[in-house]
Order: structure tokens, then sequence, then C-alpha cells
């Protein structure tokens, strides 16, 4: 009997073999291209993902104005409050900056409640200040761009609400009554908002 690599016709069995082998190519290509074009469509979606490429610590240019204007004023306010703890040599004005610029249990309790808010601004040292700085304006510029200014003052506004309520939460679990301040409440909401709404973007930070 002809075998399947004589060289004469193929007998039909191998001819049925590779009938087979045909179609099930056919079948494998025909299942593969429906995948191939969605990994395209999902790649191409993802791209969309990212935000525009820009320099950190600098806001924008194509911002609105009332934009640039919050971002800049948040900025103003941390640099003037820290100025002024730095110029508070006396100890009526410490204990002015710690009654307004600082959240804990006794200012709230003698009524000062603005201070939920302030403590976002306040910043002694100068590293903690800068830490903050680098990033909120790095990561809340891009929420700037995207929301407008309302939206990051609520953000920044909402962070520095629950930050001191939990710490004031704690403080009243532990019986005791540390004050504080700086703006890493509102920095991380600002933060967890930009890791929500861009989850693939890459952070270089050299």
């Amino acid at each position: 009997a002809a075998s399947c690599g004589s060289g004469g016709p193929p007998p039909p069995a191998c001819r049925h073999r590779c009938t087979e082998a045909a179609a099930a190519m056919l079948a494998l290509r025909s299942c593969l291209r429906p995948r191939a074009r969605q990994s395209l469509t999902l790649t191409s979606a993802s791209r969309g993902a990212h935000p525009p490429r820009r320099n950190f610590l600098a806001l924008p240019s194509h911002l609105p104005p009332d934009a640039q204007a919050v971002g800049l004023a948040l900025v103003a306010a941390n640099t003037a409050v820290f100025f002024a703890w730095n110029s508070a040599r006396t100890r009526p004005s410490q204990g002015f900056m710690q009654n307004n610029f600082t959240v804990s249990v006794r200012n709230l309790m003698q009524g000062r409640a603005w201070t939920l808010l302030s403590h976002s601004i306040s910043h002694q040292d100068l590293m903690h200040i800068l830490s903050n700085a680098f990033v909120g304006i790095s990561f809340g510029s891009a929420i700037l761009a995207r929301f407008g200014a309302r939206s990051v003052l609520e953000l920044y506004l909402g962070g520095a609400l629950a930050s001191g309520a939990a710490h004031l939460a704690v403080n009243l679990v532990t019986r005791r009554d540390t004050p504080m301040l700086g703006a890493s409440g509102s920095v991380n909401a600002l933060l967890v908002t930009y890791a929500l709404l861009y989850p693939s973007s890459s952070v270089l930070i050299y």
C-alpha cells in the first residue's frame, strides 16, 4: 500500500487527515483573531488612562485661571503658616499658633472647630512641608487639570476633616491629647484619588 510520504498520489486516508489538519488550522485562526482585536482594543484603551506627560512640581500651563489660583493659594497658605510658626519666638505667639493651627481635643472643646481645617496648612518642620508640597503639587495638579478647582478643594478639605476626626478619635480612645498639624491627610486624599484615576500610570521620582 502507498504511504503518506511516498512520491505517488496520497491514499484516501492521508487526504482525510490533511483535510482535518487544514480545518483545525482555520478554526484556530478564527479563534485567535477576535482575541487579537480585543487585546489591541484594551491596549489602546489603557493608553488613554494615563495622564499627559509633564514636569512635576509645576502647575500645568493649560489650567484655567480659577484652578491655577486655587493651587497657588494652597501653596501660599502653607508657606505663610510655616513662616509664622518659625517666627513665633515668644510664649504668647507660640500659644496662638498652637491654639489656631493644630487639631486637639482641647482646641475642639474650647470652641476652635476651625482647627479641623486649619491644621492642614500648618507645618513647623522644613522637610515636612517640602515632602507634602512635592506630593501635593505632583498629583494634585493632574486632578486640577481634569476636574477643576472645586474638586481639588473638596478633596483637600475632606482629607483634612477625615484625618483630624481620626486623630481626635485616637486621642479620646487612648485618653491622650497630642496636638496634630500638617497637610498629610489632605495630600493623601489627592494621592489616593490620583491612584484610582490612573492605576496604570508610572511615577518617576528622579
